[in-house]
């Protein structure tokens, strides 16, 4: 669960990046931050995941939109993946049985 909420943050970063037509480095200047930190997010690289919550506020700042944009987008991922989906109702299934006994 935690690496589809990376991954999707990342996807959205690069491609808000993208639109916004930003390069890493004038990014990185907006967040205050290294490029290479950055890229390692976007990439995947060096265990980095979803960056504290003061990154992904001046993310979001540099790209104009709310915080909220990336949990909705992270939300959007999970409530559409198999996985949770079957996490959920493996779940539900054995919260109801431990209820039963």
């Amino acid at each position: 669960m935690i690496e589809l909420l990376a991954t999707t943050f990342a996807e959205e970063m690069s491609a808000l990046k993208v639109k916004r037509g930003l390069s890493w480095a004038e990014l990185a200047r907006r967040v205050n931050v290294s490029s290479t930190y950055l890229k390692d997010i976007s990439y995947g690289r060096r265990g980095q995941g979803v960056p504290s919550e003061p990154i992904v506020a001046a993310i979001a700042d540099a790209f104009d939109v709310s915080e909220d944009h990336f949990l909705l987008t992270r939300a959007r991922a999970v409530l559409a993946s198999p996985d949770a989906i079957d996490a959920g109702y493996k779940h539900l299934r054995k919260t109801a049985t431990k209820t039963a006994a």
